[in-house]
């Protein structure tokens, strides 16, 4: 693959979550009228704060696995080409979406007031950047099991049935 098409194919796959959450943020614009009632606004805040910081968990976890592969053939080829760029893109994407999850719910929870009707602005993008992070982790999550499937596997020793007996 030429290097060009690599570096368009690594910013297409980082640029997806982005695309998906602008997409969902003007679908919702366009279509909500008016202020939005949501009962216990913030117990969804406080469990998307919970969900996003135990998905990143998994994510930088993830990460010190494919570190583990590291003298793995998968890893030497991934070196090789534009894989292992793929993957920082990827992880960055993924990361950097957590936290920016995890700060818009703790800002979004700490600055309105705990009354029925939600803001229309702050659910629209709120929603776009939950689909972001959602699809990032998808598309993360993909890419890791595709590897770990490509990973060598591991080899079936003989045993041997006979019983053994105790050296005297």
């Amino acid at each position: 693959m030429p290097a060009k098409n690599k570096s368009i194919s690594i910013w297409v796959w980082g640029g997806l979550p982005f695309f998906i959450g602008v997409v969902v943020l003007f679908v919702l614009f366009l279509s909500i009228k008016k202020e939005v009632e949501i009962f216990n606004i913030e117990f969804l805040l406080n469990s998307s704060i919970t969900c996003a910081a135990t998905f990143t968990g998994f994510v930088l976890t993830s990460i010190s696995i494919l570190l583990g592969l590291g003298s793995c053939s998968i890893m030497c080829a991934l070196r090789e080409g534009s894989g292992f760029s793929e993957l920082k893109v990827l992880y960055s994407t993924n990361l950097i979406l957590g936290f920016t999850v995890i700060l818009f719910s703790a800002v979004t929870g700490a600055s309105i007031s705990f009354e029925k009707c939600i803001p229309k602005t702050i659910l629209c993008v709120g929603a776009g950047l939950f689909c972001s992070y959602l699809s990032s982790l998808l598309i993360t999550g993909f890419v890791l099991l595709k590897l770990m499937n490509l990973a060598p596997k591991e080899r079936n020793a003989e045993t041997d049935l006979k019983p053994s007996s105790p050296d005297l």
